[in-house]
């Protein structure tokens, strides 16, 4: 996928490079001002793009991979913005490495929160010009050269607190060329860029949802679910939970194959709340529209659970089947007496 494999601690990277990676400020400081002094006599060189290594990472890679949270990593994000040009930053937050990362893709993908925090703080007080603001939200939508979005990176690590601030802190408006709603009023129209990321896939077809189920985070799987706030996001998932992937799987065939059986019983309950016909949670045409979805092979989710012997998931699977009949067979016995 090119997240982690595309940190900017590649083998002998830079000095300036090192100590942003490492969170070192001080480090970073001296090296940034001993680069800045060659660099002084361009008044279109700076640090922040003169200086990469091997593989294209600049410094907001680098410092964007940076396992350690610490308030140096702001220090360093600070000197950097302090000490170049609007016009150098855009090149630097646009830049693309080898597997095609922006610094942004970087840092969404590594989960650091709080240093997405700090960058949006430090560009909502640039000025109000929308131009700049529509450019951040857009480079945060930036896929790399496989067609991977820093949103699918993140999910694909199970990183809850960063999907969920993105829903909340980034994704809170929905800009146009002629307005800007906020993600409330988008709702209402049933417009939703969080669902709409959700579902969007790769060039493989791989979408973030077929990763965290692939992957079995529950916990985020829980969290995207209960965002299906309105018509239209409900939709785009029910639609996600029945088409295939590359390999022919629907999401209820990877949780069979996995035994991913936490991460089966809460699409199950989706899809049953969320069925046309309204919150009956065990109908026979919900269900049958789940097993009649088939592989390559022709095996619904079910076979494939008892194929591959995981016993948790053939489990549900029975036990949701029988709980479906019993109330079909309670249904027509009160049918009869009425």
């Amino acid at each position: 996928m090119g997240n982690r494999s595309s940190s900017a601690a590649a083998a002998g990277p830079p000095p300036l490079l090192a100590s942003a990676v490492m969170g070192d400020f001080s480090s970073f400081e001296r090296e940034w001002n001993n680069a800045a002094n060659v660099d002084k006599s361009s008044s279109t060189s700076s640090p922040i793009n003169s200086i990469h290594d091997s593989q294209g990472n600049n410094a907001l890679h680098a410092l964007f991979s940076c396992r350690t949270q610490s308030p140096q990593c702001r220090q360093i994000l600070d000197l950097i913005h302090n000490n170049s040009s609007e016009e150098l930053l855009a090149q630097a937050y646009q830049r693309q490495n080898s597997l095609g990362c922006t610094p942004l893709w970087i840092l969404v993908a590594y989960g650091n929160v709080d240093l997405l925090r700090r960058v949006q703080e430090i560009w909502a007080n640039v000025d109000d010009d929308d131009d700049k603001k529509m450019s951040m939200e857009s480079l945060l939508q930036v896929p790399n050269y496989q067609g991977d979005s820093p949103f699918l990176a993140t999910c694909s690590q199970g990183n809850l607190e960063m999907v969920q601030y993105l829903r909340e802190h980034v994704w809170t408006t929905i800009t146009t060329t002629t307005t800007t709603t906020t993600l409330a009023e988008a709702e209402e129209e049933d417009e939703d860029p969080f669902a709409k990321a959700v579902v969007q896939a790769n060039q493989k077809g791989t979408t973030p949802l077929q990763i965290v189920v692939g992957n079995h985070h529950v916990t985020v799987l829980h969290y995207i679910l209960q965002q299906s706030t309105n018509k239209t996001s409900t939709e785009l998932l029910r639609t996600q939970l029945t088409q295939s992937n590359p390999a022919g799987l629907s999401l209820f065939h990877i949780c069979s194959e996995r035994n991913a059986h936490e991460a089966l019983r809460a699409l199950l309950t989706f899809w049953m709340d969320s069925y046309p016909d309204g919150k009956d949670d065990l109908t026979h045409p919900a269900l049958d529209q789940i097993l009649s979805l088939t592989d390559k092979n022709g095996a619904n989710a079910l076979h494939v659970a008892v194929f591959c012997g995981n016993v948790e998931v053939t489990e549900l699977w029975l036990d949701v089947i029988e709980k479906t009949c019993q109330k079909q067979r309670d249904d027509n016995n009160n049918n009869n007496n009425n």
